[in-house]
């Protein structure tokens, strides 16, 4: 309360302290942090306090008695709808809020962010290895934030299938085995197409090979 009446005098009369603790709060304690203009948030989850403490250079505060002005952190805004807490000083976490309208939707929506924050850090390597374990409708919707065209008919599964041949040589173990399998799976189009069409399947698919 005195570093509050201290911290948030005349000169700072728009600001105010937020307490987020992971325990319980009663009810008189609260009551007195209202009346002080403190905005008080208990039972907080590990994993948001983890976050929490990766915006500010120091970590949370387990005593009270060590609680000094240096401890605080800061943000700009706090709102009490879904806590958000913004505005932060030299932040080492971020929150991003999916919305969507299905489970499966949210997976792909989630499977996209991922791809696309893997492919910024990192390289489009781990990216390749990631997506072999995704769907062909994701793997489309990928392809078109990151601003690549897919070919329509068989085109994409044939040079898939050569990119993934090319890749299975770096593999190795029975991890190559799995390449080789999803390689061949992809042929399955082109040889449906190729059949509907009258051509020879085997032919057909050495020609693009």
């Amino acid at each position: 309360m005195n570093l509050n009446e201290k911290d948030c005098s005349d000169d700072n009369k728009n600001k105010s302290f937020v307490i987020i603790n992971q325990k319980g709060i009663d009810s008189l304690s609260f009551n007195v942090l209202t009346k002080d203009g403190i905005l008080a948030l208990r039972r907080a989850k590990h994993r948001n306090m983890e976050r929490l403490t990766l915006t500010y250079d120091d970590g949370a505060m387990n005593l009270l008695e060590n609680l000094t002005k240096e401890y605080f952190g800061f943000a700009e805004d706090s709102e009490e709808k879904f806590t958000f807490v913004e505005g932060y000083k030299n932040p080492k976490s971020v929150t991003i809020l999916l919305k969507g309208s299905t489970k499966y939707l949210l997976n792909q929506l989630k499977d996209i962010l991922y791809l696309s924050v893997v492919y910024v850090k990192h390289d489009l390597k781990r990216v390749g290895r990631y997506v072999l374990h995704l769907n062909p409708t994701t793997i489309a919707l990928i392809a078109f934030c990151l601003g690549c065209i897919i070919p329509s008919d068989d085109a994409f599964e044939i040079v898939t299938h050569q990119v993934l041949t090319q890749y299975k040589k770096q593999v190795k173990d029975r991890a190559r085995l799995g390449v080789q399998t999803f390689a061949e799976s992809l042929l399955i189009i082109p040889k449906a197409i190729t059949q509907n069409t009258g051509h020879n399947q085997q032919e057909t698919i050495v020609k693009f090979q």
